[in-house]
């Protein structure tokens, strides 16, 4: 299995999570280049782990319009 750094799959051993701003920055090029796209979904492991990261995405992608949906583990 390939390791990405995007990816919450643990099958190595020093995992690189991205942070907050690693998001925001994905989340605002992204939009910059398809102005139209209006939700996300966020994913991972259980993204409500690590809940201040999830607000933070969730309250920049609100000032741009997109909406977001959480897919958890419970």
């Amino acid at each position: 299995m390939v390791a990405r750094r995007h990816c919450y799959n643990q099958s190595g051993k020093d995992i690189d999570r991205l942070s907050s701003d690693d998001f925001i920055q994905i989340i605002r090029e992204v939009h910059t280049l398809n102005p139209e796209m209006d939700r996300i979904t966020l994913t991972g492991g259980e993204p409500l782990n690590e809940i201040n990261k999830v607000l933070n995405i969730l309250w920049f992608a609100k000032s741009l319009g997109v909406r977001v949906r959480l897919v958890t583990r419970g």
